[in-house]
């Protein structure tokens, strides 16, 4: 049986998942995923790989969940479900990346900085714009962490630059963001950050493509965690979840609603290097190179 502490047991999360479950074992099953990460990411999957092999399946679950769990019960755990599933089409979050990393002045030298920042041309439009973004936004988490007054400045004069030639973000956010990079003490840089940083997040979602925001949020993080040498990152059961739903979709971007705009497909060498990552038995240089790939090509 599975109880608060033991999760043995996960052919339960099976049969829950199939409407199997019946009585007693169900309801315990039900008080264990409240408490219990790790299940409802197992049930989780398990409902994702029927959808994955079959819409009927996916049917014949929440017909068979419906009637196996009274329905506010079931209202109750749906929402957990749901919310999990829908962890898998964002990557880590930076802070909790950087939480489980090496401290981050061992991280900070191997940020990516952006291609202004290494020599390349004008920032392009929205697609490209908001990749590099992400990957910036990982950057400035990084340097901010590591007490780097001098990267974090450069990242987020980066960041306002893009968000000045885009046209998109109201001119008191960009503002924000040069007033906070000049601003020297590390300590009051890093309360600054924390006190804006998330308002100003919320409205780069709004305004930019989230899709290739996360994107360059995921190469960014695998990149620095590759550079450092550290496989935890790509090991992870996040990132192999997100990596894995990326891959599975037709493009890395649909068109906004009301608009005219095509889909975005995944470039073929994006989706090579993202088969890379996936791998875990690439060599943290070889997963370095093709994060790198990912940046080099979204941002292009």
């Amino acid at each position: 049986m599975l109880d608060s502490t033991d999760c043995s047991a996960l052919e339960q999360v099976a049969a829950f998942a199939e409407g199997r479950l019946r009585g007693a074992e169900r309801e315990r099953l039900i008080a264990h995923l409240a408490g219990c990460a790790d299940c409802r990411e197992v049930l989780a999957e398990t409902i994702e790989t029927a959808e994955e092999l079959d819409a009927t399946a996916r049917h014949r679950f929440f017909w068979l969940a419906r009637r196996a769990a009274a329905a506010a019960t079931f209202i109750v755990v749906g929402a957990v479900v749901v919310s999990q599933r829908n962890a898998t089409r964002s990557p880590p979050s930076p802070d909790e990346w950087l939480a489980e990393m090496p401290a981050a002045a061992s991280l900070a030298p191997h940020v990516w900085g952006g291609v202004r920042m290494r020599g390349a041309g004008d920032p392009g439009e929205i697609f490209p714009q908001s990749t590099e973004l992400g990957a910036l936004l990982v950057d400035l988490r990084v340097a901010s962490a590591a007490g780097d007054v001098a990267s974090g400045s450069d990242v987020l004069r980066r960041l306002a630059v893009i968000l000045e030639d885009a046209g998109l973000m109201d001119e008191g956010d960009i503002a924000t963001l040069r007033a906070i990079a000049d601003e020297s003490d590390a300590e009051r840089r890093k309360a600054t950050l924390a006190a804006k940083l998330p308002a100003i997040e919320e409205r780069l979602r709004e305004r930019f493509e989230p899709s290739f925001l996360d994107l360059g949020t995921f190469a960014g993080e695998a990149l620095i965690a590759a550079r450092a040498g550290d496989r935890s990152f790509l090991e992870s059961r996040a990132a192999q979840r997100y990596l894995h739903w990326v891959l599975s979709r037709p493009n890395v971007a649909l068109p906004l609603e009301g608009t005219d705009a095509e889909p975005v497909p995944l470039p073929a060498p994006v989706a090579a290097a993202l088969r890379t990552l996936q791998d875990k038995g690439t060599t943290p240089a070889q997963q370095a190179e093709a994060a790198e790939t990912i940046l080099r090509a979204m941002t292009a």
